[in-house]
């Protein structure tokens, strides 16, 4: 019997294998530049968006590839490596909070540059010019996210 996938399957099964490569090679260049997963990588820029020390209650259903009692452990990894400081949080002493700290910034600055890497390497420099654009518009409208031009 042969397998003849739908349209929609053929989107979410292009889309989870773009996911795993991205996932799996970003975490393998996190890993090799900066002895960083990518899934501490995800905690970090989780923080850069929050001025304030967050509660790792509060940060953890925030977090994207990890589970919530993962973002704990990884908050400590953080910690120890100086990226992160724990805090006692505002109103409740029990509470602890985290803040990135400057090395941490420095951190998700270097990642970010190569996420870009990674992507240029896997969709970017893949397709033409007008399909990464019309791909930059779609997934705006489906993540929410602002995309200029």
């Amino acid at each position: 019997m042969e397998f003849a996938p739908s349209p929609t399957e053929e989107l979410w099964f292009g889309l989870l294998a773009v996911r795993e490569q991205l996932v799996g090679a970003l975490d393998a260049r996190l890993r090799a530049a900066q002895d960083l997963p990518l899934s501490a990588f995800a905690v970090l820029i989780t923080l850069v968006k929050h001025s304030e020390p967050t509660a790792v209650s509060a940060l953890a259903p925030q977090v994207a590839l990890v589970s919530r009692s993962q973002v704990s452990r990884l908050v400590d990894t953080l910690a120890a490596r100086g990226l992160v400081a724990r805090t006692r949080g505002g109103s409740d002493a029990r509470v602890h909070a985290v803040v990135i700290t400057d090395a941490g910034r420095a951190a998700v600055a270097a990642g970010r540059r190569q996420a870009d890497e990674v992507v240029r390497e896997l969709l970017v420099d893949r397709l033409p010019e007008a399909d990464v654009r019309t791909l930059r518009r779609a997934l705006a409208r489906l993540t929410g996210y602002d995309t200029p031009r």
